[in-house]
């Protein structure tokens, strides 16, 4: 199949499970404890998926290990990492920057803390709809560089999963910010469906973008989208997991889950 066809199959199916996700405060009221089980499995997978499958793919390309981005004669380009850094450190400074530039927008109250109860919603509905819109499209972004590496088929669904498991949680918690917000509910599912499909928006902006990226800079990319998967895991969901002592169990059972999801995921990828 067409990579940008499998792109496109793959953030559609992300945009219709996030809005269904967001849809449904507005059919029937899911329980606080049910909603931390769904957050805790897509924090287990959000960090296993970018230091078990997404880190390592970025590194290999930076290294020159695969071959995900060739010149026209078939010859694999090859490019120094800037300002004279040694490959690992610029590695390690693009996962480092992914993850403080979710951090800087968070603290800027552009993004959202989507698990804090004490917040006000009527005043935080649409904090947390700009906030998630930004963040879903910072993840389509890193659907579309998945779809620019050979292991695309693999990489792909795993991104899908690890970013899906997550995000259906945060659309089901924004459509129940807004709508307990006083939003009225056409438009908590207008503003759901803009926040889905931005996922979409940012696979198609980033494929067309990282067209002619040498590899090194396509695993920096990568790398930047791993540093944003480790910083909602453990600043946005681990966190959760110690506020409710009855639950607390339960809790890390799902986030063991969802690594282990994502583990079987990376044995079998590496298996091909």
């Amino acid at each position: 199949m067409d990579r940008f066809a499998y792109l496109m199959i793959l953030a559609g199916f992300m945009a219709l499970f996030s809005f269904l996700a967001g849809y449904l405060p507005l059919r029937r009221k899911w329980s606080k404890s049910t909603m931390k089980l769904f957050v805790a499995f897509g924090g287990g997978a959000l960090l296993a998926a970018a230091f078990l499958l997404i880190m390592p793919e970025g590194l290999s390309l930076m290294a020159g290990d695969t071959h995900g981005h060739q010149e026209e004669n078939g010859e694999h380009e090859e490019e120094e990492p800037p300002f004279g850094m040694e490959l690992w450190v610029f590695f390690g400074a693009a996962t480092l920057h992914g993850f403080m530039f979710m951090l800087v927008v968070e603290n800027f109250g552009i993004l959202h803390d989507l698990h804090t109860e004490d917040c006000e919603a009527h005043s935080f509905g649409m904090v947390a709809f700009l906030g998630l819109t930004m963040h879903t499209f910072i993840d389509g972004v890193a659907l579309g560089a998945a779809a620019r590496t050979e292991e695309f088929a693999t990489l792909g669904l795993v991104v899908f999963i690890a970013i899906a498991s997550h995000k259906m949680p945060a659309s089901f918690t924004l459509g129940s910010i807004l709508l307990s917000g006083g939003f009225k509910r056409h438009k908590v599912a207008q503003l759901v469906g803009v926040f889905s499909v931005m996922v979409v928006a940012g696979a198609v902006v980033s494929y067309m973008i990282f067209e002619n990226l040498s590899d090194l800079w396509l695993g920096a990319i990568l790398a930047f989208s791993a540093g944003t998967f480790i910083y909602v895991a453990a600043v946005d969901v681990l966190p959760e997991m110690h506020h409710e002592a009855t639950s607390r169990y339960k809790s890390v059972a799902a986030l063991v889950a969802g690594t282990l999801v994502m583990l079987v995921f990376a044995i079998v990828g590496h298996g091909h």
